[in-house]
Protein backbone atom coordinates (compact mmCIF):
# COMPACT_ATOMS: atom_id res chain seq x y z
CA UNK A 1 0.00 0.00 0.00
CA UNK A 2 1.54 3.55 -0.99
CA UNK A 3 1.17 6.03 1.48
CA UNK A 4 0.17 9.55 0.95
CA UNK A 5 0.33 12.94 2.07
CA UNK A 6 -1.76 14.94 0.63
CA UNK A 7 -4.96 14.41 -1.49
CA UNK A 8 -6.93 16.36 -4.02
CA UNK A 9 -10.59 16.80 -3.78
CA UNK A 10 -13.44 18.57 -5.73
CA UNK A 11 -16.04 20.66 -3.89
CA UNK A 12 -18.89 22.55 -5.35
CA UNK A 13 -21.68 24.81 -4.07
CA UNK A 14 -25.15 23.31 -3.41
CA UNK A 15 -28.32 24.56 -4.31
CA UNK A 16 -28.75 26.09 -0.90
CA UNK A 17 -25.24 27.70 -0.98
CA UNK A 18 -23.57 25.36 1.03
CA UNK A 19 -20.13 23.30 -0.09
CA UNK A 20 -19.63 19.81 -0.21
CA UNK A 21 -16.78 17.56 -0.98
CA UNK A 22 -16.35 14.64 -3.25
CA UNK A 23 -13.96 11.65 -2.61
CA UNK A 24 -10.78 12.01 -3.24
CA UNK A 25 -10.07 12.20 -7.18
CA UNK A 26 -6.51 11.53 -6.41
CA UNK A 27 -3.52 10.56 -3.59
CA UNK A 28 0.05 12.16 -3.87
CA UNK A 29 3.05 11.56 -1.73
CA UNK A 30 4.24 15.03 -2.59
CA UNK A 31 2.58 18.53 -2.16
CA UNK A 32 4.14 19.70 -5.56
CA UNK A 33 2.51 16.33 -7.30
CA UNK A 34 -0.46 16.85 -5.55
CA UNK A 35 -0.58 20.86 -6.88
CA UNK A 36 0.49 20.13 -10.39
CA UNK A 37 -3.02 17.64 -10.72
CA UNK A 38 -5.21 20.18 -8.84
CA UNK A 39 -4.48 22.93 -11.65
CA UNK A 40 -5.22 20.45 -14.37
CA UNK A 41 -8.09 19.08 -12.52
CA UNK A 42 -9.51 22.40 -12.08
CA UNK A 43 -8.96 23.02 -15.89
CA UNK A 44 -10.15 20.33 -16.92
CA UNK A 45 -13.56 21.45 -14.52
CA UNK A 46 -13.40 24.75 -16.05
CA UNK A 47 -17.28 25.70 -16.45
CA UNK A 48 -18.48 23.69 -14.24
CA UNK A 49 -19.91 26.47 -11.50
CA UNK A 50 -19.66 26.84 -8.13
CA UNK A 51 -16.41 24.16 -8.87
CA UNK A 52 -13.43 24.36 -6.56
CA UNK A 53 -10.36 21.82 -6.34
CA UNK A 54 -9.07 21.43 -3.10
CA UNK A 55 -5.11 20.29 -2.10
CA UNK A 56 -5.75 18.40 1.71
CA UNK A 57 -3.20 17.78 3.83
CA UNK A 58 -3.33 14.37 5.34
CA UNK A 59 -2.32 15.27 8.71
CA UNK A 60 -4.61 17.52 10.34
CA UNK A 61 -7.01 17.73 7.21
CA UNK A 62 -5.41 21.32 6.95
CA UNK A 63 -6.71 22.74 2.82
CA UNK A 64 -3.55 24.17 1.45
CA UNK A 65 -4.19 25.21 -1.45
CA UNK A 66 -7.31 25.97 -4.33
CA UNK A 67 -7.72 26.29 -7.78
CA UNK A 68 -11.21 27.40 -8.51
CA UNK A 69 -12.68 25.81 -11.90
CA UNK A 70 -15.18 28.80 -13.05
Amino acid sequence: MKKWNYKVVKTQRGSQGQWFRYPAAATFATKSEAEDYARNFAAQQRGVAGTRVLVVARKGGETLSFAVAE
